[in-house]
């Protein structure tokens, strides 16, 4: 979960979006996740496959590129001129 939520704005977007209901303020919901695995253990990691595919196709250009491309230039429907 550590992965999932690292900055405010991300715990902003998952509440945006409903994936997360969060009833404290964002850099509280920051650091409850930062800390929620310590003095925790655990045998098996079961999204370990996932997050490695997720962190390869994130390192990618294309998805960098597009993301870039998308925010630049299709954010708002009004042409820049």
């Amino acid at each position: 979960m550590d992965n999932l939520i690292n900055t405010a704005k991300d715990a902003d977007i998952l509440g945006k979006n409903e994936i997360l209901d969060n009833w404290l303020n964002p850099q509280d919901a920051v650091q409850l996740f930062k800390n929620l695995h310590h003095n925790t253990c655990y045998n098996e990691y079961y999204y370990q496959s996932l997050s490695r595919d997720v962190r390869r196709y994130c390192q990618r250009r294309w998805p960098r590129w597009r993301a870039a491309l998308v925010h630049n230039y299709f954010n708002t429907p009004w042409p820049r001129g």
